[in-house]
This record gives C-alpha cells, sequence and structure tokens, in this order.
C-alpha cells in the first residue's frame, strides 16, 4: 500500500458520498455494460507539495495510469502530467514533492516477487522495471532517478534517498541514474528513512531479527551513529519540527521465543524520545500489557507523529477501538483526541501542527466522515455532512488553510475534493470538486442503487454488518437470485458506497451491475475486518485457526433465506482472495446453502501456507481442518475458479491443488488463467474480463439453472471423514416424525446438522463431544403460543431462560390479536440485541383494528377495511408467518366474522395461516361449539389453514363438550380444511380479571370507558349481574386466584371477605385500582385427555405472567401425561411439541433431527424433567433439560445456561 512520508495519510477505505453530478439527469435506458461501470477514472496517491498549494495524484483511467495535477488556490485547472496511454499494468505509486513544488518523485512499476520478477502482466517479451522517476510540474518533464522503491526525498533539496536489495540508495533528480549508489553499508535490512529538516542527516531503521536499531547517519561527515542501542525492537523514528529531537516506538525483544500461530499475544509497546545531538533516550509513554493496549500494526506507518508545543500524536487500541492520543515529548499522561466506539483511519495536520484532520466511522460505522480535533483541547468538529463520507485527507501550506480529500456515494464514484480550514464548524464550508471532468458521461451513476444497511447475527451471536444491493424495481413479491459477496484482507470493510481502495472499487462496481442485472447481492463485513473494533478485527479461531468468520457467511445466507423477495434455491457465493476462500469455504461445506460461487485467487489449505519445520502440530491440523480442501468432500456446487499465476499474495497452487481435487470429486468447475498476473490484476481489461465471465457463469449456474438442488444436499454418507463443531454419542434419538427411538450419534457443524449415524464408523470427529448414553436426543420443542415478545424485548428477559429450561429453542409470539405496529423493526431489534430463542410473529388483528378503528365496537367501512387489510399485507411483508386473532378480548371481540375474513383472505396470498383464540370457549356468547364452527368458516372461506390456540371446554357449562368439538373438527378435515389446535397441561387457564369476568360491551371505548360504566349507576346494576353469571360459568369466586398485583395468591372470596363486600364488589376495586391478572380454575380433566389424544393438537404454553405453564408446560406434560398416565407416547409428546409444530406454521428446516436442518437440538433424561413453578411461586424454572443447543449453540449445558444469545429472528418465506 502507497504511503507518503509528508504527515499525509493517503490509505484504506472509504465509499463516500458526493451529490448528485449535472449530466447525471441523462437517464440511460439501456442497462449499462461492465465496461461502463469501470470506467471511472480512480484517484490514488493523494499527495500535497511541503509549502503552497499544489497537490497531485494517479489517476487510473480504464487501465492508463497517469500523474495529475493541480494547484490552489481553486484547483479548477487540473492536468495530466505523464503520458502513460497504455494499459500496461505499470502502476504508479509513491507519489511525493521536492520541497520547492516543482518536481514530483514516484515509482512505476510493481515489487519483484521471491526470485527477483518485476510485475509483467503483459507477457512483454523485454520483461519490466521498477523504477524512480521525477516529473517537473510545470511541463511534465520526466527524468529517470533509478532502479528502485520507496523514494523520500529530501527536505530541502532535490537528493532523493530509495530503498533497493535490503540497503539504501541516493541519488540526485537530474543526476545520471547509472552513478546511482548505496549511501551506505551497513548490516540488517534498513528501512523508514527521515531526513532531518536541516536535510543534512537521515534516521533509519536497521532491523536485525530479534532486535533492530534507530541508525542516525550524517551525510557530509559520512558518519553514522546508533540511538540508544539495546536488545529491542526500535522503529518508526519521526524528528521534531525544530530537528532537535527525535521519536521512535520501542517493543520489547523477543529473543528466540516463537510465536504461536493458535493465539493472539499482547504487543506492548513504548513511545521514546531522544535528544539528536546526543542521542541520549528517555521513555515518555509506556502502553499497558494486554491485547488491546498492542502496537496497532493497521495503522501502517502513520503510529506516531509530532504535533505543536512539543507534542507527539499517536494511534492505540486501548480502549478496544483505534483512536488518537496526544502526549508531551517531556513525558506525561496520554491524552484521548478522538472518542467513541469508532475507529479513526486516516489523519493529517494542519500545517501549523495544532490541528488534526481525520477519517473515521464515528457515529456512522459503514461510512467515513472527515472531522477536525485540536491537538490542545480534544473537542471534535464534523468536516462532511452525516450522509456524505470522506477520506485520505491532506492539508495544505498556504493561505487560507485548505483540506484536499476523497469522496464518494452510493451513486458517484470516489473522487477529490477540497474545502477551506478557515471556518470553526467546515459543514458551512463550501467543498469544491477537483477535475470532475474526467468523468465520461456514459458513467451509469444514475442507474446504481443504494446498498441498504443491514445487520444480522451469527450463530455465536456475534453482530454482523452487511449491504444489500437490491435491483431498482424489486418488489417484495420477487423472487430474486442472490449473491453473497466477501471482500479480502480480512483487514477490509465494504461500505455504502464506492471505496477508496482500487480493487474494491472494482468489486463494489460489479456489485452494482448485478443489482443492476436483477440479483440481489450481500455484501458481508464478516469478522477479522476493520471499523468494528479491535476485538472483532483479531477475533478468535479466524482464519487458519478455526475459521471462525465462515458462520458469519452462513448467517448472511440465513438473512436472505428470511426475506420473503429470496428464491432460496439461488444464493451463490462470490470473493476475491480471502473471500475467494470463504468463497470455497461456502461451497464444501454448505453446498446445500449455496447454489454456485466464483471463487477468485482464493486461500484453499491454510497449513500449505505455514511455512516448513518449527511448526506446531496442532496448529498444522487446525489449519488444515479450517480449510475448505478439508471438506472438499462434501463440495457439490458449480465453481468458477480465476487465478493470475504470478500471484504473490495467494500461490497459484492453492487454485491447482483445488481443481485437482474437484476433479476427483467429479464437481463441476470452470476456469479462468491470466499468465503473468498478480494478486491485484494490474490490468484493466483483465478486471472486465472477469466480471464479464463472472456474470455469464452466475447467470447460467445459478439465476437460470434448474431449481431442484437435491444432487447438492449433504448427506449422511457424504459427510464421511468430517470434523464437525459438536458430536452427540449414543443418543436416544426421537428424530420428531413420530417414529419409535433409535440409537444414533449426532454432529453438528456451525448452525446445521451434518450428520446422523455411526460416527466411529464414519470417522466424525468433533470439537466438543457430548456423551448422552441413555438420554433422548431430540429437537428442540416449538412453542406455538407463549407471550414472550415483552421478555424478548427487555435486557434480561432476552435469554427466554424460561422456555430454555423446557427444552423450547422457538417461540411464537403476537399471539391473541396482538402485535407491534412494526414487526420488521421489532425482528431487526431481536437480530440487533440478541435472543435466546428463535422468535416468529403473528400479525395481531385486534393490534391492526386498534391502529384504524381504536377500542369502539364498531364495524370499519369500505376505506377502513383497506386500511386494515394494507397494515396486514405490510405485516406479513414484514415477515409474519400468519394472523392472529383474539376474538374474544377486546378490540377483537368486536370484529363479525366477515371482517376476520376479509384479513385472512390477504394472510392467505402469502401462504400465512390463521391463529385464532376462539371468540367463546365457554357460553359467554356463541359458545365452545359455535366459536369452532366460527373457526371453520373463516378457514374455508379464505382458503388458509386454521389453528385454533389453547383448545379447551372452559367452565361448567360446557364441560364434556370435548367430544362434540372433537367431531367438528374432524369433519372439517375430512372435507379438506387444514385444521389444528394447540393446548396447555392445566386445568386453570390465565387471562386478565376484567376479560375473566367484565362482558364486552362494557369496553366499548376503551378502558377509560370502563371505569365511567363501573361509576355510573344507571349502568352499574346490569354489569354487576352479568359479570356474576360470568363468574358462575368459572367455577365461582374460589376458583379465580390473583397472581400479579399487590393482590397476587388470593383468591377472590378470600379478598372480597378481607374488604368487607360481595366478591364482584371486589373485583370492580381491583379493577379500578388497575387489575389483575388470574388463574382461572375452569376446566376438567377428562376433556383435557381428549383434546390431547387428537393426533391434531400440539403443546402450547400460552405462557403468560403468574401462570405456572410459563414455566413448565413441557415438563409437565411430559411428566404427568405421558409418564403417569400415559395418554400420549414419548414419540408422539416430541411430535406434537416440534415437528408437527414446524410444519404447521411453515417454519423451515427446524422441529426435526435431519442432516442439514437447523441445529436446534435438547438432550434430556425423561424421568429427570420436572416441574418446578407451582401457582403460588409460578416463575421457578423447570429441571431436567441436560443440554439444549439453539442453531448449533449450547444454550443450557449440563443444566445451566452459558448466557449464549444464538436465538434467530424468523421470517416467513412468503409466497405472495
Amino acid at each position: 500500500m502507497t504511503r507518503t512520508r509528508i504527515a499525509l495519510c493517503l490509505a484504506a477505505f472509504a465509499a463516500l458520498a458526493f451529490t448528485q453530478r449535472a449530466h447525471s439527469t441523462h437517464a440511460q435506458t439501456k442497462p449499462f455494460t461492465i465496461e461502463q461501470i469501470l470506467s471511472a477514472p480512480f484517484p490514488s496517491d493523494l499527495v500535497a507539495a511541503p509549502s503552497g498549494e499544489r497537490i497531485a495524484w494517479v489517476f487510473n483511467a480504464e487501465g492508463k495510469r497517469n500523474i495529475w495535477v493541480a494547484e490552489g488556490p481553486d484547483f479548477d485547472k487540473a492536468r495530466q502530467l505523464t503520458k502513460y496511454n497504455e494499459d500496461d499494468g505499470q502502476e504508479l505509486t509513491n507519489l511525493s514533492f521536492t520541497r520547492d513544488g516543482q518536481w514530483i518523485v514516484y515509482v512505476r512499476g510493481g515489487e519483484d516477487n521471491q526470485v527477483g520478477e518485476t510485475p509483467n502482466p503483459t507477457s512483454n517479451p523485454e520483461g519490466a522495471l521498477q523504477a524512480i522517476f521525477a516529473v517537473s510540474f510545470a511541463k511534465g518533464e520526466i527524468t529517470p532517478i533509478a532502479l528502485g522503491n520507496e523514494p523520500v526525498v529530501s527536505t530541502v533539496d532535490n537528493k532523493v534517498v530509495y530503498h533497493r536489495d535490503g540497503k539504501l540508495w541516493l541519488n540526485v533528480i537530474g543526476a545520471d541514474p547509472k552513478k546511482a549508489a548505496p549511501l551506505l553499508n551497513v548490516r540488517g535490512n534498513l528501512s523508514a528513512p527521515q531526513w532531518s529538516p536541516d536535510g543534512k542527516q537521515l534516521a533509519f531503521v536497521s532491523n536485525r531479527g530479534d532486535h533492530s536499531f534507530i541508525c542516525v547517519y550524517e551525510l557530509a561527515e559520512g558518519k553514522l551513529r546508533y540511538l540508544a542501542p539495546t536488545i529491542d525492537r526500535d522503529s518508526f523514528p519521526r524528528w521534531s519540527p525544530d530537528g532537535k529531537k527525535i521519536a521512535f516506538v520501542r517493543q520489547p525483544t523477543r529473543g528466540t521465543q516463537q510465536r504461536t500461530r493458535g493465539e493472539d499475544l499482547p504487543d506492548p509497546w513504548a513511545i521514546w524520545v531522544a535528544d539528536a545531538a546526543t542521542l541520549q533516550a528517555k521513555e515518555v509513554w509506556r502502553s499497558g500489557v494486554t491485547l488491546n493496549d498492542s502496537l496497532p500494526r493497521w495503522a501502517g506507518d502513520d503510529v506516531i507523529q509530532w504535533a505543536a508545543d512539543e507534542r507527539i500524536v499517536f494511534r492505540s487500541e486501548a480502549d478496544g477501538w483505534m483512536h488518537l492520543y496526544a502526549v508531551s515529548a517531556n513525558s506525561g499522561e496520554a491524552k484521548l483526541l478522538t472518542a467513541g466506539n469508532c475507529e479513526v483511519e486516516q489523519f493529517a495536520l494542519t500545517p501549523d501542527r495544532q490541528e488534526i484532520v481525520y477519517s473515521s466511522n464515528c457515529n456512522d460505522l459503514d461510512r467515513r466522515h472527515l472531522k477536525r480535533v485540536s491537538v490542545s483541547k480534544p473537542v471534535a468538529l464534523a468536516m462532511t455532512l452525516t450522509d456524505k463520507d470522506a477520506t485520505n485527507p491532506v492539508t495544505l501550506f498556504s493561505y487560507g488553510q485548505r483540506a484536499v480529500y476523497l469522496k464518494s456515494d452510493a451513486q458517484s464514484p470516489t473522487n477529490l475534493r477540497h474545502v477551506e480550514l478557515v471556518r470553526p464548524n467546515n459543514i458551512d464550508s463550501r467543498h469544491y470538486p477537483i477535475a470532475r471532468e474526467t468523468l465520461k458521461k456514459t458513467f451509469p451513476e444514475s442507474q446504481l442503487v443504494t446498498p441498504q444497511a443491514v445487520t444480522f447475527k451469527a450463530a455465536d451471536g456475534l453482530e454482523i454488518h452487511g449491504q444489500l444491493f437490491l435491483p431498482k424495481d424489486a418488489k417484495p413479491t420477487d423472487k430474486l437470485p442472490a449473491v453473497i459477496f466477501s471482500h479480502g484482507g480480512p483487514m477490509r470493510q465494504m461500505l455504502l458506497g464506492w471505496h477508496s481502495m482500487y480493487y474494491y472499487h472494482n468489486t463494489y462496481a460489479f456489485n452494482q451491475f448485478l443489482a443492476s442485472r436483477g440479483y440481489a447481492v450481500l455484501s458481508v463485513n464478516y469478522r477479522g475486518g476493520v471499523g468494528y473494533g479491535r476485538a472483532f478485527r483479531e477475533a478468535p479461531k479466524r482464519g487458519g485457526r478455526g475459521a471462525s468468520e465462515y458462520q458469519d457467511v452462513v448467517a448472511g445466507a440465513h438473512y436472505l433465506r428470511s426475506r420473503s423477495d429470496i428464491d432460496t434455491a439461488r444464493i451463490g457465493l462470490w470473493g476475491g482472495s480471502y473471500g475467494g476462500f470463504l468463497t470455497a469455504m461456502g461451497l464444501a461445506k454448505n453446498s446445500d446453502l449455496f447454489a454456485a460461487g466464483v471463487d477468485i485467487h482464493g486461500v484453499h489449505d491454510w497449513a500449505s501456507r505455514l511455512g516448513n519445520g518449527g511448526e506446531d502440530r496442532d496448529a498444522v491440523k487446525v489449519a488444515r481442518e479450517s480449510s475448505p480442501l478439508f471438506n472438499v468432500n462434501t463440495w457439490r456446487a458449480p465453481v468458477l475458479l480465476i487465478h493470475g499465476d504470478d500471484d504473490r499474495n495467494v500461490a497459484f497452487n492453492q487454485t491447482t491443488e483445488l481443481a485437482r481435487r474437484l476433479r476427483e470429486q467429479k464437481v463441476e468447475f470452470e476456469q479462468l488463467v491470466f499468465p503473468d498476473e498478480v494478486h491485484d490484476f494490474l490490468l484493466h481489461r483483465h478486471w472486465v474480463e472477469i466480471f464479464n465471465k463472472s456474470f455469464d457463469f452466475l447467470e447460467r449456474k445459478l439465476k437460470n439453472a434448474p431449481r431442484d438442488r437435491s444432487a447438492l444436499a449433504p448427506s449422511s454418507s457424504q459427510s464421511v471423514g468430517q470434523s464437525a463443531d459438536i458430536l452427540i454419542r449414543n443418543g436416544r434419538m426421537l428424530d420428531g416424525s413420530g417414529s419409535p427411538e433409535r440409537i444414533a450419534d449426532l454432529a453438528i457443524t456451525g448452525d446445521r446438522i451434518t450428520f446422523i449415524g455411526d460416527a466411529k464408523a464414519a470417522n466424525i470427529t468433533a470439537k466438543q463431544t457430548i456423551d448422552a448414553s441413555g438420554l433422548i436426543v431430540s429437537p428442540g420443542f416449538i412453542d406455538p403460543h407463549t407471550h414472550a415478545d415483552g421478555d424478548l424485548n427487555s435486557a434480561t428477559g432476552k435469554y427466554n431462560l424460561n422456555y430454555l429450561m423446557q427444552g423450547v429453542t422457538t417461540v411464537v409470539v403476537g399471539n391473541d390479536g396482538r402485535s407491534p405496529q412494526s414487526i420488521s423493526k421489532t425482528l431487526q431489534a431481536w437480530e440487533t440485541n440478541g435472543i435466546g430463542t428463535n422468535a416468529l410473529w403473528l400479525a395481531g388483528h385486534g393490534s391492526i383494528r386498534g391502529a384504524v378503528l381504536g377500542a369502539k365496537d364498531i364495524a370499519p367501512n369500505a376505506e377502513q377495511l383497506e386500511r386494515m387489510k394494507a397494515l396486514m399485507r405490510q405485516a406479513m411483508e414484514d415477515g409474519a408467518f400468519g394472523m392472529s386473532t383474539g376474538l374474544y378480548y377486546s378490540p377483537g371481540s368486536f370484529a363479525k366474522t366477515e371482517e376476520v375474513i376479509e384479513l385472512a383472505k390477504v394472510v392467505a396470498e402469502f401462504g400465512g395461516l390463521y391463529d385464532t383464540h376462539m371468540r367463546d370457549e365457554s357460553s359467554y356468547s356463541i359458545g365452545l361449539l359455535g366459536s369452532i364452527e366460527e373457526t371453520l368458516r373463516i378457514g374455508r372461506e379464505a382458503r388458509l389453514p386454521v389453528h385454533i390456540s389453547h383448545i379447551k371446554a372452559l367452565g361448567v357449562d360446557v364441560w364434556g363438550q370435548s367430544a362434540q368439538a372433537i367431531a367438528l373438527v374432524e369433519k372439517a378435515r375430512a372435507t379438506g380444511v387444514n385444521v389444528t389446535a394447540n393446548q396447555y397441561p392445566y386445568t386453570a387457564s390465565g387471562t386478565g380479571l376484567t376479560a375473566a369476568l367484565v362482558p364486552r360491551w362494557a369496553e366499548d371505548g376503551g378502558n377509560a370507558a370502563l371505569l365511567k360504566r363501573i361509576d355510573d349507576p344507571a349502568v352499574r346494576p346490569r354489569l354487576m349481574k352479568e359479570m356474576e353469571e360470568n363468574m358462575r360459568r368459572r367455577g365461582g369466586a374460589n376458583s379465580l386466584l390473583l397472581v400479579s398485583s399487590k393482590y397476587s395468591g388470593k383468591r377472590l372470596d378470600e379478598l372480597a371477605q378481607q374488604f368487607g363486600k360481595p366478591p364482584i364488589e371486589a373485583a370492580l376495586e381491583i379493577i379500578k385500582q388497575g387489575g389483575s391478572s388470574v388463574a382461572s380454575f375452569n376446566m376438567n380433566e377428562r376433556d383435557i385427555e381428549a383434546f390431547m389424544k387428537q393426533p391434531w393438537v400440539m403443546t402450547g404454553s400460552d405462557g403468560s405472567g403468574g401462570h405456572p405453564r410459563k414455566y413448565g408446560t413441557y415438563p409437565r406434560k411430559l411428566a404427568d401425561y405421558v409418564l403417569q398416565r400415559k395418554v400420549i407416547s414419548l414419540p408422539r409428546f416430541i411430535q406434537s411439541s416440534s415437528a408437527q409444530v414446524a410444519e404447521t406454521f411453515g417454519i423451515t428446516e427446524r422441529g426435526n433431527l435431519k442432516t442439514g436442518s437447523y441445529a436446534d437440538v435438547i438432550i434430556f433424561s425423561e424421568k429427570e424433567c420436572r416441574e418446578l413453578a407451582t401457582y403460588e411461586a409460578p416463575e421457578k424454572l423447570a429441571a431436567g433439560m441436560r443440554h439444549v443447543i439453539v442453531n448449533g449453540k449450547l444454550a443450557i449445558a449440563e443444566g445451566k445456561t452459558t448466557k449464549t444469545l444464538a436465538g434467530q429472528a424468523l421470517r416467513k418465506k412468503t409466497k405472495a
């Protein structure tokens, strides 16, 4: 990477905002081409003259690389200096001005490979050379200086010191290059030369293996001195502005200690300052000794710089984020200049060194913005707007003081801008473009999309950021082919627009091109990348240590699969370098998820990169197992392999060996090989060919490939010899189908079940093995009716521990007609904050009705009904699995059947189901049987599945009606109505005191209206009479146990005696005080057992506060009704609690134990599982679950919580 040596930061990342340029209004009607999207000149190597207002940079215009210049104050006459008019692959780098600004020194050509060959991608028979040149700012005349690289121009004249063959050489602009000679003959690898301000001395580093020295060379006397030499490692010499001091970095020697590859070790450092005359040095600042305190290698050369008033500005990640600090050169405490959970990337000091202009992602993690901060008063001021992006600042010496920087946005590619620094807040300043006329009018700016910022959770709960590109005309009902892009590096970050690194400028262009041709593209910023803190960048077990970042790509796939607009059978991968590695991993490990891929110079065998001899055998084993080649036996999807055979970053044999193995496996692959091309693809025409070939491949093998991909799905026989994350041995497997148990092993890799069978015979190994001998291994339970959303939305309750301890790994929320205004936002919040179980939403009819009509007993008019239907449609598009009603509760009770049918028809369009707390489970209104008939009518007329929640015969008036209810359902099922139900195993229901006793007419208008009616002497007698009748239905005052409020634990008759009032008067008093939840003992065991025996009845808790069912439904049913009473069998219990629920609600790839399904698995002894919650103590956690695995992660281990948030926010895969 190119860097200047004049306090300019010209490194890495952007994707930066720019307002729509004028000629973009001429929108193109035809689809744009690869050639057009890659036509924008790419600026790089921006530098400023040491004085005055001259700047220079490199423009790469379709492979033709040239130096351009401009001069202030207006910079409006940018011009091309050099005349390199061929796409010849010869880079221009290392730009710097001479002191007077008359010459620009630069390097042409790339660095040699290990055998001394300069990049020659055109295969020129004459070969290629890397050489240093100078070009005149005034006339563009070019003069050669010497062969070599990394030139550093003198601070006073035209001398140039440079690097060649590990030594430092010297020449002068205009002198004969043949007369160039080594500056001095000193041991060690010499690097990092720094001219003294007077140009008489050079400070540089002599690296000698286990130690390094700072050397100071006096040119006139030919004298070499060592700056406070020790056994330690010295680097980064920096002269003070007055030339009297030299600051440098010192790190402790490692001696002969080998650095382990299996873990990161702290790399502490200190800042020392030496007297330039005496070379006596002292320590002025020392880091801590934790990993965060390590020398920030990612900072490149800009670790330390001198600021004004003898302060030293330095970078540190002490708080876990890359920030700037300042410390006195005379020692003292360091002061934090930038703050927050964000990263500073590049910075430049103003000419007076009093301020710093820097780019960072503070307050906007997925963009870059410019800010300025005083070295003495650290209050950051924004220079670019929050919806704009900027990077790579340089500052200029001159009247007015200006900053020049690179800028872009989602549509406008990276370009140059300048801004004055005189205003207190530069957001108010004008930002002027430079050389914008170089952008071709055929560049398709107006046709580009703005990618969406998305986040999702990996299997281990880590939040992952990405950018989602969707076609401009995409609709929620589309079924788009999708591609996941993984960047290289891995210390990179893709942003929400064009990138300021050339490689990623091009990959961003291809992502835009794919979106323009009908693809959804998800660019995943996986762990190991930058922008999200040191812990994210240095994530454990990344790369060859365990490939932990691969789970982030899988999480991206699951995110796409959760969207209704994605064709889940057509998800592919593409990426280069590290992204090629992740592409190959996806195809090797999950050809069931990924249908095809484009693997560009990817790493395929980490072990081969460890070197020879002295390597830890365990590290080699882990590296091998972390590689695509290790998993090649399960590779089934077609792949396009692309590589240049002079790649100096990833050896070409990484691809040749993979291709050989794929041939052996008879896996289809295509190839595109570039002789003499290097890793970065130096020829523009090669980029064009790569993307055209990749697009053609994706069109044939992904977008237009046959939908049947069964041949790609892994089977147990295909998993022979694989390594898993978790291996469960010798379990009594009940797979959720209702089949009898069998002894089998089960392997989990990532978030999927990857093997079922005899692990020993198949040579399956794993990082963790669980001995399940004598224990049940089954799918995690899926609870179809909960009220867990309140817990999931809270910081303490989001673990959903009460359900996990019962073996529940997925919960349905939104029942009884209640759901949030925006299901999408809630799902996103869960993905951001994490949840302990999987969870999915039903769209609440009552909430939608209330949003349009309020709590009124009225029927909607035509316009209001359309509004309700639109809200229901939006909820389904957001990912709801169906609609729920609470026709027993206000305001749902005010709805006529026809209203519900009309909304259910909308749900049917999306393939959803209708879930209902029926209008009457007793004899309140239309009765239990009438309510079942109403439910069946809704299913028939709306043509969708219907599901009766907590089916029961509530109250003495309907005890025994279970037989008739069952007969109604069976008759409907026989005629084609898909009707099912769930049930909890308790004789007490749970509801509110108001809902239990107050008639619905009294709730017309909401709670305020009810309270008025309670005190209205004209209404109160009728109200009390009907409440008396409702209390009788429920078994009297003694059957109502209050389970919330200050009266919790007392029955209504007891409270009536305490109040000295009749029970109904006491109930009204409690309602006026805010009400209470109640456990209502109103069912008998014969009806419960009759319903439970039906093959269409599942387990559901209806878990709500104050009732033990929230904590004990599943162990209670298992212990009382399966083992003791033997109402149903153990396999049937498992089926009714898992696979049957998944099938009913359309929850794909869950609820069963099958290869390829999500790894929601529970391990328990049926004899140990027991309910501990009671009506008096309803919040006691259940016991008996040994292990609960959610998406491949242990949420419960040995009966105790791991505090893992492995749950996923599930979205319906709709058919609308």
